[in-house]
């Protein structure tokens, strides 16, 4: 439900109900992931450590769509983008914004190291895809 609440495919009333949005198909696959470097933004006791909030992490202002065509990040791109140059990090376990209950996890693709993984769950094997780290795991030295 989180994903697509947060891909707009779902929305709620104003009393409280969920309806479908009217748009043209989604492809909705479900991948397994084998992450071993998740960084858990859902857990406020790092909050101040990172420099942020609960609020600015689910926070649709500033508007990327103006920050971004101003050649200029949001504080949670900044965010991730930190993670990603520090290297130490293949996910981010982030509060969805749209579902209080719910979490979205946004895979660092480029910094998987050997031993993890993520693919297409097809128990039909039409769609066979697969991405695995190569970056050597510093932890395995």
């Amino acid at each position: 439900m989180t994903a697509l609440l947060e891909a707009e495919a779902l929305f709620s009333t104003a009393d409280g109900q969920l309806r479908g949005a009217p748009r043209d198909p989604d492809l909705i696959l479900t991948l397994e992931c084998d992450l071993q470097r998740v960084l858990d933004l859902t857990m406020p006791d790092l909050y101040l450590d990172l420099g942020t909030s609960y609020d600015e992490l689910v926070s649709a202002t500033p508007s990327r769509f103006i920050l971004n065509a101003r050649k200029k990040l949001t504080p949670t791109q900044q965010l991730g983008a930190a993670c990603f140059q520090s290297g130490a990090v293949s996910a981010l376990k982030v509060p969805s914004a749209q579902n209080r209950n719910g979490f979205c996890l946004d895979i660092l693709i480029e910094s998987l190291v050997v031993g993890e993984r993520v693919s297409i769950l097809d128990t039909s094997s039409r769609i066979k895809a697969e991405v695995n780290g190569w970056i050597p795991n510093p932890r395995s030295r």
